[in-house]
């Protein structure tokens, strides 16, 4: 998988928690930036691990 599109990928799966985030942040638009990018960029690296992960999966049950 190319290195551009794990990232795309890790974004949208690093996404879900910041979602749920987000939705239990009180209504205070600086507080939903603090806490949206916080979880961003702390679940970022977690699903770019999981998304490498799943693709070497995949790339084993291929050969």
């Amino acid at each position: 998988m190319a290195s551009a599109e794990r990232l795309t990928l890790a974004l949208v799966v690093a996404g879900v928690p910041t979602a749920v985030a987000l939705v239990l942040t009180p209504p205070n638009r600086y507080a939903w930036l603090v806490v949206g990018v916080g979880t961003l960029l702390g679940c970022l690296p977690a699903a770019y691990l999981i998304v490498g992960t799943v693709d070497s999966d995949r790339s084993v049950a291929r050969r």
